[in-house]
């Protein structure tokens, strides 16, 4: 049914849309290729319906199975793409991965650069924890600026050494 609206008219019309080089072939067409045969040979069922070749010297041809009233392939689509195209489209391929490696370098640095600051508070409170440790001393506390979870810790400490300042204090007047 599909075919019988499908006449060079509708195709001229097609072309003009796309500016793209279509035709429409049997799959008795001699201009078909071995690899588009044996893809869509006839008789086949129609189930993933499209190849797309590369070839370096014309360019890019795309082939589109369209079923005949028993789902069978019947009718081939072939778009064809200028030699043009595939160079641009290698170009731009190559653009975009090397957007991508900067992109992901510098999201990388960044990340770098977070997971640094982290680790370097992080150290910084240990040392205090091992500090007050070794030495004893209830009294120090130790400053972190922000707003995050590390500043909560860090003031978390700081309240938890002035209750052990303020126990401590108690204990000694209670036994005097």
């Amino acid at each position: 049914l599909m075919a019988r609206d499908f006449d060079e008219t509708e195709l001229a019309r097609f072309r003009e849309l796309t500016s793209s080089s279509l035709a429409v072939m049997t799959l008795d067409s001699p201009d078909l290729s071995p690899d588009v045969l044996t893809r869509f040979g006839q008789g086949t069922d129609v189930q993933d319906g499209i190849l797309v070749t590369v070839n370096e010297n014309s360019g890019i041809e795309s082939y589109a199975a369209l079923p005949d009233l028993q789902e069978r392939n019947g009718i081939i689509l072939r778009i064809q793409e200028p030699k043009e195209y595939l160079i641009l489209a290698q170009e731009t391929f190559w653009k975009l991965f090397l957007l991508d490696l900067i992109l992901t370098a510098f999201f990388c640095l960044i990340i770098y650069f977070i997971i640094r600051e982290l680790l370097e508070r992080l150290e910084r409170l240990d040392a205090f924890v091992g500090d007050v440790h070794r030495q004893g001393n209830l009294s120090s506390r130790i400053a972190l600026a922000g707003d995050d979870e590390l500043t909560a810790i860090g003031n978390g400490i700081n309240r938890m050494l002035e209750t052990l300042e303020r126990s401590q204090a108690d204990l000694a007047e209670a036994h005097r």
